[in-house]
C-alpha cells in the first residue's frame, strides 16, 4: 500500500498504521473498513514488537474475526486499481 499511495496519489507513509489511515484518507479504502483494519495492523505489530502478549486463541479469534475484512480489503483495492486503468 505505501507504493500505491506514493506513486499514484503522491502521499508518503511512514509504518502500517499510517499506510492505513491515509489509505482511507485518500479515498481508497473505506472509512469503515480502515477502521477495521487497524485491530489487523495492531495485532501485526504487537506480533512482531511484542510477540509475548499474544496468545494463540487471541491470535485465532483476531484473525477468523476479520477474515471477511480482509476480503473486503482485497476487494476495495482491486477496485482502486481497476478504476485507475479505466482512467
Amino acid at each position: 500500500m505505501s507504493a500505491l499511495l506514493a506513486k499514484i496519489k503522491g502521499i508518503p507513509c511512514e509504518g502500517y498504521v499510517d499506510c492505513i489511515v491515509k489509505t482511507g484518507k485518500a479515498g481508497i479504502l473505506s472509512a469503515s473498513l480502515t477502521h477495521k483494519l487497524r485491530q489487523i495492523v495492531d495485532l501485526r505489530n504487537n506480533i512482531i514488537h511484542r510477540y509475548w502478549v499474544i496468545n494463540n486463541e487471541q491470535l485465532y479469534n483476531i484473525t477468523v474475526e476479520n477474515k471477511d475484512n480482509l476480503i473486503a480489503f482485497v476487494n476495495q483495492i482491486n477496485t482502486f486499481l481497476a478504476s485507475i486503468k479505466r482512467n
